[in-house]
């Protein structure tokens, strides 16, 4: 599999980009600072969502896309404004993306967007109850991508 990452420099994107080395998948990484030392089988693409390098993107030949990137910093992101230019720059990029091969794709949410119950959440069972920004713009997203995805007939 051939698959392109989005935030793969990051603390979740870093570890699933390892795992998807060991499992013997071909990683294209998009991050805003390219890194000093080549990774192998990990090829490096310089840009963001807000304006990613499609030609580059369309080289690499993703079929699946797992997007990770988002603001993350700590004490700011809960509440950042900026939650809302990452849905919109988030969802741009996800209607490009069949455009370049790309034949399933991963947007990972946050476990804050659910209730809290006192029980294990289930994805499939627990209530969605966002109180933040952040959780709220993540559901957001996941619905219009959602949608996109049945509309382009691309799983999600």
């Amino acid at each position: 599999m051939r698959i392109l990452v989005t935030g793969g420099s990051g603390f979740l994107g870093s570890a699933f980009t390892r795992m998807a080395r060991t499992g013997g998948h071909d990683v294209a990484v998009l991050s805003r600072s390219i890194g000093s030392a080549p990774r192998p089988g990990i090829t490096s693409l310089l840009g963001d969502i807000a304006s990613p390098p499609w030609s580059a993107i369309e080289r690499f030949q993703p079929d699946t896309c797992v997007h990770l990137a988002w603001i993350a910093t700590p004490g700011i992101y809960l509440e950042s404004p900026e939650n809302h230019d990452w849905v919109r720059w988030s969802a741009g990029f996800f209607s490009r993306l069949p455009g370049v091969g790309v034949r399933r794709s991963v947007a990972v949410g946050t476990c804050i967007e659910y209730q809290v119950t006192g029980r294990p959440s289930r994805e499939d069972e627990t209530p969605i109850s966002p109180s933040s920004t952040y959780a709220r713009c993540k559901h957001a997203l996941h619905g219009r991508l959602r949608e996109a995805s049945a509309a382009a007939g691309i799983p999600l």
